[in-house]
C-alpha cells in the first residue's frame, strides 16, 4: 500500500454479480469512514458524486 496510497485503482470482476458484490462491499467500508472518506479528494468531487447519485435508479 505504501506505493499506491492516494492513487487510483481498477478492480476487475469476472461476473456482473461479482462486480455488484464488490461495489456493495466498498460502499459499506467507505460509509464507516464518515467525513474522512479517503476516496473523495475535494468538496467539488463530493458535490459531483452527490448530483450523479441523485440521477441513478435501480
Amino acid at each position: 500500500m505504501q506505493y499506491s496510497k492516494g492513487k487510483s485503482a481498477l478492480i476487475f470482476c469476472s461476473t456482473r454479480k461479482g462486480a455488484q458484490e464488490a461495489a456493495q462491499r466498498l460502499a459499506q467500508i467507505v460509509m464507516n469512514f464518515g467525513q474522512s472518506n479517503p476516496f473523495i479528494k475535494s468538496r467539488e468531487q463530493q458535490d459531483q458524486l452527490r448530483e450523479a447519485s441523485l440521477s441513478l435508479s435501480d
